[in-house]
C-alpha cells in the first residue's frame, strides 16, 4: 500500500452509501473527479483508490458539506 492509499483509508467513510442519495453520489463523482458517465453499480473500490488524491484534497468538504451544496 502506498502512501495516498494510506492516506485514503480514514477519508472513505466519509463516502459511505447509507446516507448519500443518487444525488449525492453525482456531485461525489464530480468533485473527486470521476467521469460523468460513471455510475454507482459501476464503482469499484478500485476507482476511489485511483482518486485517493482528490479524496484527500476534499477530505473537509466530505465530511462539511455533506454533499448538498452544487459542486459542478
Amino acid at each position: 500500500m502506498d502512501f495516498a492509499e494510506q492516506l485514503v483509508i480514514p477519508v472513505l467513510k466519509w463516502v459511505r452509501g447509507e446516507p448519500l442519495s443518487q444525488d449525492n453520489w453525482v456531485e461525489l463523482f464530480c468533485m473527486i473527479g470521476l467521469p460523468k458517465s460513471m455510475t454507482l453499480e459501476k464503482l469499484t473500490f478500485g476507482d476511489l483508490i485511483a482518486h485517493s488524491d482528490a479524496i484527500i484534497n476534499s477530505a473537509d468538504a466530505l465530511k462539511v458539506r455533506g454533499f448538498y451544496a452544487d459542486i459542478c
